[in-house]
């Protein structure tokens, strides 16, 4: 079955690029750096987080020009999504938080969607 929000998905190209985080060797103590894994194209529907949507959020958190995604794909909080935009520009995104996700559709016949927040990657 095809994805019912195709129509509303961002028309650019989204790849995310999972990040695995540093961890401490529990049987030698040395740090372990974190890595980044594969890149993979995913669909979605990106947003700009509105002035009335960001008064609700965690104060001094998230500002005007941050992003919220709704995918049907499984992001990690720290990876990254690099978005092609309408003008040929790459930007990078970290997603910040997961803010909901619409376990109802399913039951209807649709697929599992996720809401992610994200936040510009300097």
């Amino acid at each position: 079955m095809s994805d019912v929000f195709s129509v509303f998905d961002f028309p650019g190209q989204i790849m995310h690029v999972p990040q695995v985080a540093g961890n401490t060797s529990q049987s030698t103590g040395a740090w372990q750096p974190g890595s980044q894994g594969t890149a993979v194209a995913i669909k979605g529907n990106i947003q700009d987080l509105t002035v009335k949507e960001l008064q609700r959020l965690p104060e001094g958190e998230y500002e005007l020009g941050d992003r919220r995604i709704s995918t049907s794909a499984v992001l990690g909080v720290g990876d990254i999504l690099e978005v092609t935009e309408t003008d040929n520009i790459v930007t990078k995104w970290r997603v910040k938080a997961r803010e909901r996700t619409s376990y109802i559709l399913p039951k209807f016949g649709m697929p599992l969607r996720h809401v992610y927040l994200l936040k510009r990657r300097g």
